[in-house]
């Protein structure tokens, strides 16, 4: 049975909006946190760094004269909500991201970029990352099939439109989750509309990563608390 992991995400207009809540996130020392980026090619709004035309805190976090704030415990996964976002990959790189979540609709040929990216940053690459897909709980589970051998797992997206933190969680991504589990025994993420109500339900669906932004963030006690009581009630 795989390990089931809770992923705080943050989703930052600013440099300093990301500052402060990795701030919050620090004595929970989660081993992953999410941070979401849009640069409005795919969705309606932009986050940081793609929010403005130049950020200079995002060009000194590439040439490591800057660090994100947790790195050394926590690891960082970019959920790229953009087209087009295999161009970006090697800035985040740089930045210290380690894993990457792309999505499906954001792809013009998933298979050769998804191919393209393993290659170069598989095992025989620079730098070994881990690639994600993204789907929505419309989409059909077949179209993800002939992209599973060139990607480290799948992530579900539990609301529409994405980039929305605090929606609630769509019905259909049970089903969504199982129908997934059934054709690969990957890492299955779920993020969107996660909480203390739906946690456990999620993971007899077959989720093995929980991705939850609003819900820990805001939570009354505080991240730490509010993982703890996730995980409490799995």
């Amino acid at each position: 049975m795989q390990t089931i992991e809770i992923i705080p995400a943050v989703l930052p207009l600013t440099y300093g909006e990301l500052e402060r809540a990795l701030e919050r996130l620090e004595s929970s020392r989660p081993k992953w946190i999410q941070i979401d980026v849009m640069d409005k090619s795919y969705t309606h709004n932009a986050t940081w760094p793609y929010a403005m035309l130049h950020d200079t805190f995002f060009d000194q976090l590439k040439k490591e004269e800057l660090a994100l704030i947790g790195w050394e415990s926590s690891r960082f996964e970019i959920d790229m909500m953009m087209r087009d976002p295999e161009k970006h990959i090697d800035d985040w790189v740089r930045a210290g991201a380690s894993r990457f979540i792309l999505h499906l609709g954001a792809l013009t040929n998933p298979e050769m970029t998804l191919r393209k990216l393993q290659e170069e940053y598989g095992i025989e690459g620079e730098w070994k990352i881990d690639i994600l897909i993204a789907v929505s709980p419309f989409e059909k589970v077949e179209s993800i099939n002939p992209l599973l051998p060139f990607v480290d797992g799948v992530q579900v997206m539990g609301i529409d439109p994405v980039g929305v933190q605090g929606s609630l969680l769509l019905d259909s991504v049970y089903d969504t989750i199982k129908d997934i589990r059934a054709i690969t025994d990957k890492p299955i993420a779920v993020d969107g509309g996660v909480n203390l109500d739906n946690v456990h339900d999620l993971v007899v669906a077959g989720a093995t990563r929980l991705v939850s932004g609003s819900f820990i963030l805001g939570y009354e006690l505080g991240p730490k608390e509010a993982i703890k009581e996730l995980y409490s009630n799995i």
